[in-house]
C-alpha cells in the first residue's frame, strides 16, 4: 500500500517533455499552448484615443481657454493629422492615433459644437484624460502570454494582435479506455439476465472529455490471446491505455499477467483506503497505464481524474493544477490500482 504523498512523489519524478506541433491559429482553440507569445511591437502600438471628441493641448485648457477652434477631424486608422497651431483642437475618434503636440482628449458629451468651434462646458477635465498611451499594456519583446495556458477567445485574439497565423501547442495524448468483462455488452445491445452494459468506460471518457482530453473506447473478452494480441497492437499506436476490469483475484482476471509478458512493470499497487483520491504513474517509454476493478464509486473517478496532475503537466497544462490536490476525500471503498509502465 502506498501513500498519496509518494504517490504524487512518483508522478513528479517520472513526467515526460512535452510533444509538441505546430498548428494553424484557426485550429487552435481549447489547445494548450507550447511558446510563449511575444509582443512584435508595443501594445498599443501608438497613444490611442479611448473616446470620441477633440484633442486638445492641455496647457491651452490650464490657461482659462475654453473655446477651441476645429482644425480637422480624424478617424482611427487614419494617419495623424499634422497641425501647425495646437491652440485648436482636432475632432477625434475612438482608436485614432493622437496627433503630436495635443495631450488631452475631451468627450463629445462635455463639448458644445456650434460653427466649428468647439465649447468646453465641463470643469473637470484632466491632463492626459481618454488615452490609452503607446507601450502601456506591452513593450516589444515582452512576454504577454505564457506557455502551458490553454487557448481560449480572448488568447486567440491576443495571436492574431501579433500576427501569428501558426502556433506552437502540445500535441494530445493518444488515449484508449478498455473495459474487460465476458459480462459485458455495448450499450446498444440487449444484455442477458447474467450480462451488464459496459458503463464505466463511458464514465471515464466524460471526466477525461472535461479536462479537454479526448479518448477512444474497447471492449475486450477475456480471452488470454485476444487480450494479448489487441494490447499488444494498442501499445503501438496509444499513449495511454486505461483498464477497466481484469485486475482482481479472479480467475478471469489476466491483464497483470499479460502486461508482465509484454515488458510491462509494476509501478505500485494501492492506496490507502481513507485517501484514495490521489493517484499517479510512472511512464517510460512513452507509454502509460492505469487499471481499475471493474465495481467503481463514481466520485472516485472524478477525484481520480480531475486532481491527477500527472495528465495535466505531461501534456503541458498549467502547473498551478497542482493546487487543486485535495487530501480529505473519505470513505470511499478499497480498490485495488496497478500503475505500470512499459519497460525500456
Amino acid at each position: 500500500m502506498i501513500s498519496p504523498q509518494a504517490a504524487l512523489k512518483i508522478v513528479l519524478n517520472t513526467i515526460l517533455p512535452n510533444k509538441v506541433e505546430k498548428i494553424l491559429l484557426e485550429d487552435a482553440f481549447g489547445r494548450t499552448l507550447a511558446e510563449d507569445l511575444i509582443a512584435d511591437r508595443p501594445f498599443p502600438p501608438f497613444d490611442r484615443v479611448t473616446m470620441d471628441g477633440i484633442a486638445i493641448n492641455f496647457q491651452e485648457f490650464e490657461k482659462g481657454k475654453r473655446e477651441f477652434e476645429i482644425l480637422g477631424i480624424q478617424t482611427a486608422g487614419e494617419a495623424p493629422i499634422g497641425a501647425k497651431n495646437n491652440s485648436g483642437c482636432i475632432e477625434i475618434m475612438t482608436g485614432a492615433m493622437l496627433p503630436d503636440g495635443f495631450d488631452t482628449v475631451i468627450r463629445y458629451e462635455d463639448l458644445k459644437i456650434f460653427g466649428g468651434i468647439a465649447n468646453v462646458i465641463s470643469e473637470k477635465i484632466k491632463p492626459g484624460q481618454n488615452i490609452h498611451y503607446k507601450g502601456s499594456d506591452a513593450t516589444l519583446g515582452q512576454v504577454i502570454v505564457e506557455k502551458s495556458t490553454k487557448i481560449n477567445a480572448a488568447i486567440m485574439a491576443v495571436a492574431a494582435t501579433i500576427g501569428k497565423l501558426e502556433l506552437l501547442v502540445t500535441s494530445n495524448p493518444r488515449i484508449i479506455i478498455l473495459a474487460t468483462g465476458d459480462e459485458l455488452v455495448q450499450v446498444n445491445q440487449t444484455p442477458k439476465d447474467y450480462q451488464i452494459r459496459a458503463s464505466n468506460t463511458w464514465a471515464i471518457s466524460s471526466i477525461l472529455k472535461k479536462e479537454g482530453f479526448d479518448a477512444e473506447m474497447c471492449l475486450l473478452k477475456d480471452e488470454p490471446q485476444i487480450l494479448e494480441r489487441e494490447i499488444f497492437q494498442m501499445l503501438q499506436k496509444y499513449d495511454v491505455l486505461i483498464f477497466s476490469g481484469g485486475v482482481s483475484m479472479g480467475k478471469k482476471d489476466y491483464l497483470p499477467e499479460i502486461l508482465a509478458s509484454l515488458g510491462i512493470k509494476n509501478i505500485f499497487i494501492r492506496f490507502h483506503k481513507s485517501l484514495v483520491n490521489l493517484c499517479g504513474l510512472e511512464v517510460l517509454n512513452k507509454i502509460s497505464f492505469l487499471l481499475f476493478p471493474e465495481i467503481l464509486f463514481l466520485p472516485f473517478y472524478v477525484r481520480l481524474i480531475m486532481y491527477f496532475p500527472g495528465y495535466k503537466i505531461m501534456w503541458g497544462k498549467n502547473q498551478k493544477y497542482f493546487k487543486k490536490l485535495n487530501w480529505n476525500l473519505r470513505k470511499i471503498i478499497p480498490l485495488t490500482l496497478l500503475f505500470l509502465s512499459r519497460q525500456n
